[in-house]
């Protein structure tokens, strides 16, 4: 059911088959703005190597095969993950900065996580359209004839998985 709603009835979702799945990515989306500081003036400037802040959103895109739409695309984390190089303490070489560079998101519990979360939806997505694939599949081959073991007759089961002749039920 795709609807972000708590109360499915009030919402009336639409409804998909696994099998309507055709792909399943996830998207981080990374952005970056600049921290600055007030000098003794009050002016804002910005330190020298300048500092970021990051923040990151993590978006599960959903391919499918519908008549009304070919995908559905959510976000996962509530707020942006926000992760900051604004350390005071900054490496020096011989009285010079030196730049830290780009903190690793990597590091950040919060991050893993949602990374973690969007790597185990798509996983079980796709382990989920591919079984139901199979049983499509298998549901549509050909049915292979067999002897009734009640009436000897060679049969092809019905729907049912019984016998044409005699209606008796036939073990796989």
């Amino acid at each position: 059911m795709v609807t972000s709603a708590r109360n499915l009835v009030e919402a009336n979702p639409d409804v998909l088959n696994f099998s309507d799945v055709t792909g399943c990515r996830t998207e981080i989306d990374e952005s970056r703005s600049e921290i600055k500081r007030t000098d003794s003036e009050g002016n804002e400037v910005s330190y020298n190597p300048p500092r970021y802040e990051y923040s990151y959103d993590f978006d599960i895109i959903i391919n499918v095969n519908n008549p009304y739409f070919d995908e559905i695309k959510f976000r996962l984390n509530p707020s942006s993950i926000e992760i900051s190089d604004s350390n005071n303490a900054r490496p020096s070489f011989g009285g010079v900065t030196l730049n830290a560079g780009k903190p690793n998101p990597e590091n950040c519990p919060e991050y893993r996580h949602y990374k973690d979360m969007s790597e185990e939806i798509k996983a079980v997505l796709l382990n989920v359209r591919q079984t139901v694939r199979e049983n499509v599949a298998a549901a549509a081959a050909p049915k292979m004839a067999v002897t009734c073991p009640y009436c000897g007759a060679t049969t092809t089961p019905d729907e049912k998985g019984c016998c044409e002749f005699c209606g008796g039920a036939i073990n796989g």
